[in-house]
């Protein structure tokens, strides 16, 4: 009655951490995209993507940001990719830094 998981995703929260994503997806079998953003979604598959909704229930899910929280099992393994979009943000008092 319940199968074991064997699924990996790749967890999409805007379409620029799918850029970061496709120079990695060449050289991996196809692993699917999940998003919890309907406007994501629906800008992924305008681009020809297939985007599942949350929520999923994978062996590991893949992430650019920090987004663990959206995965709350143990059992699911958790891979983050350091240096994403996310990571290359504006700091939010961009101005007093640009003083230094």
């Amino acid at each position: 009655m319940i199968k074991p998981r064997s699924e990996t995703v790749f967890y999409c929260h805007s379409a620029v951490d799918l850029q970061n994503w496709l120079p990695v997806q060449k050289y991996l079998k196809p692993i699917a995209l999940v998003s919890d953003k309907a406007h994501t979604r629906r800008e992924l598959r305008e681009l020809g993507y297939r985007v599942r909704a949350l929520p999923v229930f994978p062996k590991a899910v893949i992430m650019c940001r920090v987004a663990a929280h959206k995965f709350p099992s143990r059992k699911v393994i958790k891979i983050g990719m350091t240096h994403g979009a996310y990571h290359f943000k504006r700091f939010p008092q961009s101005r007093e830094l640009q003083s230094v």
